[in-house]
């Protein structure tokens, strides 16, 4: 999860704004005639601008091609795909802050890992009793996720997740993403308790530091966190686990 902006608002933003550019020239310049430029059906542009569809790389892509860009902003679009350690190709999803706001609760993310196991049943009940929750939040994050297009359904009415990997805002003030972390750090505090010592890790140093090298410390935890991803994913899922490393400061500014 996900730069100074919004990765996803960065991309809408410059939609949005020409647009409404191109409506000032002409009011009779319609959504589908904006659509066609870009080379997107009409019903994707209008759900981008809502907010109710994640841009993909593709997506990006065509718009990015379609729109008079200039060369910096054409790096900062491709930017946004192009971690080095994500092996999913042309796979990662944006979402906004308005999308990630719907689903923003610990258990949407849990509840897509757990498609990804080889005992994931289709059954609410079964779900809200592997995770802990109720069957009625399970029934929620499914429509939410259903009509975010980030789950589907087979023929067979058995639910799936596409081979994306999900992100939002990155480095930017977020109310829906502090509720995440919050409930993240709370679940790691239960597990302190409640899980044995060989089914989890929580390591902690406390350290003197030049906060100037924060940002690069930044890139350095979330490019580890990538790759260590990879290596837990790379055999056989049968249980859902939530990877987090925390870096705070426990001192306030100095005031001499």
């Amino acid at each position: 999860m996900p730069k100074t902006m919004s990765n996803y608002s960065v991309i809408t933003a410059k939609l949005e704004n020409e647009f409404i550019r191109a409506k000032s020239k002409n009011p009779s310049y319609s959504l589908r005639a904006f659509a066609k430029k870009i080379g997107l059906p009409a019903s994707a542009v209008s759900e981008l601008l809502k907010g109710k569809r994640p841009v993909t790389i593709r997506m990006a892509n065509k718009i990015a091609d379609s729109l008079d860009l200039s060369v910096a902003e054409k790096n900062q679009w491709q930017n946004l795909f192009n971690n080095k350690s994500d092996t999913k190709k042309n796979s990662k999803v944006f979402l906004s802050e308005k999308q990630f706001s719907k689903v923003s609760d610990w258990y949407y993310f849990a509840i897509l890992s757990l498609m990804e196991t080889k005992s994931f049943r289709s059954d609410t009940v079964w779900i809200a009793k592997r995770l802990g929750i109720e069957p009625l939040a399970v029934s929620k994050a499914l429509t939410n996720m259903q009509n975010l297009k980030m789950i589907e359904k087979d023929s067979k009415g058995n639910w799936y997740t596409k081979d994306f990997s999900f992100e939002t805002t990155d480095g930017v003030e977020s109310s829906a993403i502090k509720q995440f972390q919050l409930q993240t750090l709370n679940l790691a505090g239960k597990s302190l308790l409640q899980d044995s010592v060989q089914d989890r890790n929580i390591y902690a140093t406390t350290i003197a530091i030049n906060p100037e090298k924060i940002h690069e410390a930044k890139r350095r935890m979330k490019e580890f966190i990538f790759s260590l991803s990879e290596f837990l994913e790379s055999e056989s899922k049968t249980e859902v686990y939530n990877l987090c490393i925390q870096l705070f400061p426990l001192s306030r500014k100095d005031l001499q």
